[in-house]
């Protein structure tokens, strides 16, 4: 118990591939992480290596501990139903493109609307305004920018790309750090969940 202080907390998981591993953090913290994927499954699940029955390796390690539930926010029944499930949660964590929760009548300003205790973490390549807003990343485009690259491989050759998503997984430890700061200042204000406190963990 001591060791799981997100008991209670419940978050929507929208992030697919830079972002997946917040919720997982969330969720080994204890919160109830529910993944919410397209109709068609989220991308990572398409995403290499897999295992021999198929399974992206790559979903798994960023999805254990997380509850699944598949809703198409381009229909109006999806939409109705996400915003239902954010009216009870805690957290939404989402990594689509800028504006694009707004196109759908989803945005932080509707969810907010219906609870306003809500924590929206927004996970984008490059901000949500800026010159830069519409630009896309990758893992290695935040590898690079983020100087890491400048640092790697022998000084004579070219520089090297880390093997596996580095950027992409400091983004969502990043993410879920900045989750849990947006929920302690909740806690600070008085808008509190109704949260189980394990024995010893004082807010």
């Amino acid at each position: 118990m001591p060791s799981r202080p997100l008991l209670g907390l419940r978050v929507l998981d929208l992030a697919d591939e830079k972002g997946e591993l917040c919720g997982r953090v969330l969720a080994d913290l204890g919160a109830e992480v529910i993944r919410v994927e397209p109709g068609e499954g989220a991308r990572s699940r398409r995403l290499g290596p897999f295992a021999e029955d198929g399974t992206s390796l790559y979903f798994a390690l960023r999805n254990a501990g997380k509850r699944g539930v598949r809703i198409d926010l381009d229909g109006e029944d999806g939409r109705r139903r996400f915003i239902e499930l954010a009216g009870g949660a805690d957290v939404v964590v989402e990594a689509f493109p800028p504006g694009a929760l707004e196109r759908w009548g989803v945005g932080p300003a509707a969810l907010l609307a219906r609870n306003p205790a809500l924590i929206v973490t927004s996970i984008t390549d490059f901000g949500q305004d800026g010159p830069y807003r519409d630009y896309a990343g990758t893992d290695m485009v935040g590898f690079a920018m983020g100087g890491l690259m400048s640092r790697s491989g022998r000084p004579e050759r070219p520089p090297l790309v880390a093997p596996g998503n580095l950027a992409y997984d400091v983004t969502g430890i990043a993410a879920a750090h900045a989750t849990l700061l947006g929920f302690y200042q909740r806690l600070r204000t008085g808008r509190k969940p109704n949260l189980v406190k394990p024995p010893g963990f004082n807010f």
